[in-house]
């Protein structure tokens, strides 16, 4: 999906993010202890992906390109839109946890299902351009509440890649306008 995301971004700063390693940062919470061994449930997540969230895009092209790095940031980015896509995703959204090797299984093959519709689907392309860090969470609740969890394969993308689009356009946005503000001062 992570590539998906990438190709079909609505945003014209999409040069910021290193694909590969925002690839990376896509699967990274599957394989890093630091994600790896926390939950992907929503409620055991959304505080961590919010923080992420406001703290990205608090920052400015020249804090993002000397003080962090853009493979840092893409990376980043990438954690970000895995926990997204988790929370509608529907093994996620009803909790079906690694208990015993049948609910591992269930599990494993819905995603690797999705993973196979993801190829072909096609995004509609539509974002919230009034969503900003000090709505974000309000946003992603409200997301969460129209989310039914239908398992449905189409359900769970377009929510996906609607809820990444929107935050990685609003990350992107706001690290030019915050840039502005700092040729504005000097």
């Amino acid at each position: 999906m992570a590539e998906n995301i990438i190709k079909y971004a609505n945003t014209k700063s999409i040069y910021l993010i290193n694909n590969k390693r925002f690839i990376w940062g896509n699967v990274k919470p599957d394989c890093a202890p630091k994600y790896k061994f926390k939950k992907h449930y929503f409620n055991e997540s959304i505080n961590m992906i919010i923080e992420k969230i406001i703290h990205l895009s608090s920052l400015s092209l020249e804090e993002i390109y000397y003080d962090m790095t853009i493979g840092k940031f893409s990376e980043e980015l990438g954690v970000i839109c895995h926990f997204l896509c988790d929370f509608f995703c529907a093994p996620h959204y009803y909790r079906w946890e690694f208990k015993s090797t049948s609910a591992v299984k269930h599990h494993m093959m819905y995603e690797k299902n999705l993973a196979k519709v993801a190829k072909s689907f096609d995004p509609t392309g539509i974002i919230n351009t009034h969503v900003d860090s000090s709505n974000i969470e309000e946003f992603i609740m409200q997301l969460q509440k129209q989310y039914d969890g239908t398992i449905n394969y189409y359900n769970d993308l377009t929510f996906s890649y609607y809820v990444c689009d929107s935050v990685l356009n609003m990350i992107l946005n706001n690290v030019f306008i915050n840039e502005n503000k700092v040729i504005k001062v000097i």
